[in-house]
């Protein structure tokens, strides 16, 4: 259990991430940052900041790229990559390549998935669309022996 003077840091950390315009981040990130940053607030604070600039300079690139941007795909890569911005910013070109592939594929094969679908299964392929679409594929063809 965190103290009263870390209960306090972490308001302190709360309060700069909603000043920059940041009021979505969550108890557990915030929470995690000030003991990363061994309870520097302005350290920890800015952390946040440069994470959540970070989102929104991807939504801009899958808008970029044409597509809608991607909570899934978003929140996916920044977990995977520790928010490293070139990493980050490379396994999502490569995710919503794969499922760009991977919903042409389906639909050549005539096999309806929801955009969820589409996300969960790309993500779990690590943005390879032939396995996602094997993945996909065998997934219909269970779903029509039970029918």
């Amino acid at each position: 259990m965190m103290s009263l003077s870390s209960n306090s840091c972490l308001k302190r950390i709360k309060q700069q991430v909603n000043n920059a315009g940041f009021s979505e981040v969550s108890q557990e990130r915030i929470r995690e940052a000030c003991l990363i940053k061994n309870f520097d607030t302005v350290a920890a604070a800015n952390q946040l900041i440069q994470e959540e600039q970070l989102k929104v300079s991807l939504e801009e690139l899958c808008e970029e790229m044409g597509h809608n941007p991607n909570a899934n795909i978003i929140i996916n890569s920044c977990n995977k990559y520790k928010f490293e911005t070139f990493q980050v910013e490379r396994y999502v070109k490569k995710l919503l390549l794969g499922r760009e592939e991977l919903k042409d594929r389906c639909i050549t094969a005539n096999i309806v998935v929801s955009n969820e679908i589409l996300d969960n299964k790309i993500i779990l392929a690590f943005g390879n669309p032939l396995w996602a679409f094997n993945s996909v594929r065998q997934d219909h063809l269970c779903s029509q022996e039970h029918q």
